[in-house]
């Protein structure tokens, strides 16, 4: 864990201490990538599903190429973050913008027909928040992700609750 910040080390190694046997082995069990109905889950990206990081647009872009779903949930980062593609009129499907979204004042993204998402809801476990560019903090909150059907609507509901970062810490 030498390369994980301070509170990311603290929190591995904490985790490692409380597994089980049992738990271990079935956490071990689980694939790298799955899918969940129409959805794809990962940790890191869809190209690598464990360790690479979706901080960009460049990356992003490369993960659509692997995305054979609408939807894809990443992790990671443990910072929110959504990316669209968008594809262009009568070409492939690899091809069109991406771009990085953020969802509104709401906590809400609505995900439209026709186009591909990216979305990091962000983390119950150790949430980060950016203090500035290129500096990341612990954040005093858990976000998680509410996806919703409504009206043949889809939209992606982004929630937080306090998190006690002192008694993690």
């Amino acid at each position: 864990v030498g390369w994980f910040n301070q509170a990311a080390a603290a929190a591995a190694l904490w985790t490692a201490e409380q597994l089980t046997g049992p738990a271990r082995a079935y956490l071990g069990s689980l694939a790298p990538s799955t899918r969940a109905g129409a959805k794809r889950l990962v940790h890191g990206s869809v190209r690598d599903p464990v360790a690479e990081y979706i901080t960009d647009v460049m990356v992003a872009a490369m993960s659509f190429e692997s995305l054979e779903e609408d939807v894809c949930f990443f992790g990671h980062t443990h910072v929110p973050a959504a990316y669209v593609h968008t594809p262009a009129l009568g070409a492939g499907r690899l091809s069109g913008d991406v771009r990085q979204i953020l969802p509104g004042d709401s906590g809400a993204l609505e995900l439209a027909a026709g186009r591909r998402y990216l979305v990091n809801p962000g983390s119950i476990g150790l949430p980060f928040k950016r203090a500035r560019p290129g500096i990341m903090e612990v954040a005093p909150w858990a976000e998680y992700g509410l996806l919703k059907h409504e009206d043949g609507r889809v939209s992606m509901e982004l929630r937080r609750t306090p998190y006690d970062v002192e008694a993690f810490l």
